[in-house]
C-alpha cells in the first residue's frame, strides 16, 4: 500500500526535522534514540530554544515571564516535532 500525500509530506518532514536535531545536538541516531541521552539532553533554558527555532517575540515574552515559576523542559525527540517554519504549530503551542 503505497502512502497518501499528507502521509508521504509527514514522513519527509519527520525526517528532515529528526535529521536537523540529529545534526545541532551533534549525536548519533544510537544515542538519539536512548531515552537517558534525551533526559540528559532536555532543552531548559530560552537560550538552548533559541538555538534550536527562531521564536516569536510572543514565545521570548512567555519564556521570560515563567522563568523561575515553571519549569521549561522539552527533550530533543519531542522538539523535533515542532515544526520551525509555522508559529502556529501546535506542538509549539
Amino acid at each position: 500500500m503505497t502512502n497518501s500525500p499528507i502521509q508521504a509530506s509527514r514522513q519527509a518532514f519527520s525526517t528532515s526535522s529528526t535529521e536537523r536535531m540529529l545534526e545541532l545536538f551533534d549525536v548519533s541516531h544510537e544515542k538519539w534514540n536512548d531515552y537517558k541521552w534525551q533526559l540528559r539532553n532536555r532543552l531548559t533554558s530560552l537560550e538552548k530554544l533559541e538555538k534550536a527555532i527562531q521564536l516569536t517575540e510572543n514565545e521570548r515574552a512567555g519564556i521570560m515571564q515563567t522563568a523561575g515559576k515553571l519549569a521549561t523542559a522539552v527533550t530533543p525527540h519531542y522538539f523535533s516535532l515542532v515544526d520551525p517554519d509555522d508559529e502556529n504549530c501546535p506542538i509549539r503551542k
